[in-house]
């Protein structure tokens, strides 16, 4: 008699570690929620911190007022003329303005109403304002930036 053994598993073994493995995964990623958005979101504040840092030395090295606007999550920049009105300021390669990933929500809050909302002051001064970070899947406020008028930048984290 021969007895043929056979090695490997069943398509009904295969199907049921599959569907474990998804009932993990599921729950997992139900648990664990919006991770990688959160993240991401903190690592655009951190880019932006940068950014406006730099803005503040280029507008004290180059002795000129520059101003920020933020509208549908676009940050534009501006260079007050010799006439005293505001021109689209055209900057270079390396200081291209921070990219804002598709999930995350800015919204700008300062007493300016007028464009631009944030000034640079050739002697470190500014005016202040907050920026609030949000994913939108998840509207609560996850990042703060706060400017102060003395030129001062801190990020706040909320848990």
């Amino acid at each position: 008699m021969n007895h043929l053994y056979t090695r490997g598993f069943t398509l009904i073994e295969i199907l049921i570690v599959i569907s474990i493995i998804s009932i993990i995964s599921g729950t997992a990623i139900y648990t664990f929620g919006d991770f990688g958005s959160q993240r991401k979101t903190i690592a655009t504040a951190e880019h932006l911190v940068s950014y406006i840092k730099l803005i503040q030395q280029l507008s004290a090295l180059e002795g000129v007022r520059i101003g920020m606007d933020l509208a549908e999550n676009k940050l534009t920049m501006y260079r007050l003329q010799p006439d005293s009105t505001w021109a689209t300021m055209h900057l270079p390669k390396f200081m291209h303005t921070p990219g804002i990933p598709l999930n995350t929500k800015i919204v700008l809050d300062t007493q300016i109403q007028h464009t631009p909302h944030i000034i640079f002051m050739p002697t470190g001064d500014m005016t202040p304002f907050n920026f609030l970070f949000t994913t939108k899947s998840n509207l609560k406020i996850d990042v703060i930036i706060d400017g102060r008028e003395n030129g001062d930048i801190k990020m706040h984290f909320k848990t």
